[in-house]
């Protein structure tokens, strides 16, 4: 399985597993495992994989660091990202490791990340969903409308808190998940076809 770099604005970097150069990505791009992104001041991006959709905000560290039909595992080393998980099979798994915490999703829903620049804390906010999340030997669940915020590596600590409202970011993640439930091609082929939301752009459907 491969994910889809599904939308980029700003500038948004690139380096494929196994260079050590980056460079400049293009629209529609594939990504696999130990693929990298990093996004600019005012830079925004969006990947497809399976049924889920990623988003990243400005000056943020990605990776995928294992990518196949069962598991989904990426990182986040700074900056912020915004995953909304479509169906979540029995045997599937999505993780997303930070710093200083593996939060694991457990339900669909949608989940954001934010790691500040150093990599000390992590806040991880459920809209809707459920998360586990691990950090030095300690599980912390987060249930649906919670915030939690985790520090340290060594002396892990961590607080829950009610979720805050919608910022500048979420604002545009909402409209992207809106432009997909109101794509008419899902009423044609499933919405795991690679880039169905993009199709009722280019066209129309008839019999």
């Amino acid at each position: 399985r491969v994910a889809r770099l599904s939308y980029l604005t700003g500038d948004v970097s690139f380096q494929p597993a196994g260079t050590e150069e980056w460079a400049a990505v293009t629209l529609n791009r594939p990504l696999t495992t130990a693929d990298r992104l990093w996004t600019s001041t005012d830079a925004r991006a969006e990947m497809h994989v399976g049924n889920a959709a990623l988003r990243l905000g400005p000056n943020s560290g990605f990776s995928f660091l294992n990518l196949n039909d069962n598991t989904s595992q990426v990182q986040l080393t700074q900056g912020t990202m915004s995953v909304r998980v479509r169906e979540l099979g029995a045997r599937e798994v999505f993780e997303i490791d930070t710093p200083n915490v593996a939060l694991t999703l457990l339900r669909p829903g949608l989940y954001r990340v934010d790691v500040d620049p150093d990599g000390d804390f992590t806040t991880v906010t459920v809209r809707s969903g459920y998360a586990g999340a691990n950090g030095n030997g300690q599980t912390v669940t987060i249930h649906a409308r919670e915030q939690a915020h985790f520090s340290g590596g060594e002396s892990f600590s961590y607080k829950v808190n009610p979720e805050p409202g919608f910022d500048a970011f979420d604002d545009w993640c909402a409209a992207r998940d809106t432009r997909e439930d109101r794509a008419t091609s899902a009423r044609y082929v499933s919405r795991g076809v690679i880039g169905y939301e993009d199709l009722d752009e280019y066209g129309y459907w008839q019999p």
